[in-house]
């Protein structure tokens, strides 16, 4: 994929896949695809899992081994595939089991339940029209996004270019404010604070040096 400049000008075309980039895409993609709706099928597995193992797998697959995690749109796709693939299949044991896979399925749980929906086995009988609303939902959000998304690409580039020294403190003060107004609570409020700081870029870097982990892959999902 040719590298644009951050003053060059999007066009439509320069986001289109090549021939050859879809020819390098298509088997990670359905691999990784396959990898997040088995993970996303069984109860209590996040996203983080998903991608992890989706990532080792395809780590010990490539022909170009030497290229992995330098940035190939191969790499960058198929770890996208997995993640999309698990969110949709996440509804699986929420929706079946009454077992919520990760916060958003939680969420969603609670408001069925808000609603006075039970989840379970006779949920598509019983409550038919909420079941195939549901999967109406996954086609108009997909195209709402790509609506969304596509004109706003422009900003989310712009995003990108922000240091990480601005960034990072910037959100941890935003979550900081959320937890105290929702909890009303300093300790869970200094809680947070710590975490955010062992969680730091400096930090986690360290951290991974002491434990060995391979730094390409604890930053890609």
């Amino acid at each position: 994929m040719p590298v644009i400049k951050s003053t060059a000008k999007l066009r439509m075309r320069d986001m289109r896949p090549s021939i050859a980039e879809l020819k390098e895409t298509f088997w990670p993609m359905v691999r990784r695809t396959g990898v997040g709706a088995m993970f996303g099928a069984m109860p209590g597995t996040g996203p983080t899992i998903t991608s992890f193992i989706a990532y080792a797998l395809e780590h010990k697959i490539p022909k170009t081994p030497e290229k992995f995690g330098t940035g190939m749109i191969a790499d960058m796709a198929a770890l996208e595939a997995s993640t999309h693939s698990k969110t949709q299949v996440d509804f699986i044991p929420t929706l079946s089991l009454d077992i919520p896979s990760d916060v958003v399925m939680a969420l969603i749980l609670g408001a069925l339940l808000i609603q006075g929906i039970q989840p379970g086995p006779q949920l598509i009988t019983k409550h038919l029209d909420i079941f195939w609303g549901m999967i109406a939902s996954f086609w108009i959000g997909n195209v709402l996004l790509m609506v969304l998304n596509v004109p706003l690409i422009g900003v989310w580039v712009k995003l990108l270019q922000v240091p990480c020294r601005h960034l990072f403190p910037s959100r941890i003060f935003l979550i900081l404010i959320g937890v105290f107004i929702t909890q009303n609570d300093l300790f869970q409020t200094w809680e947070v604070l710590a975490f955010g700081i062992l969680g730091a870029p400096p930090s986690w870097r360290w951290i991974s040096r002491w434990l060995r982990f391979c730094r390409v892959s604890c930053s890609a999902p």
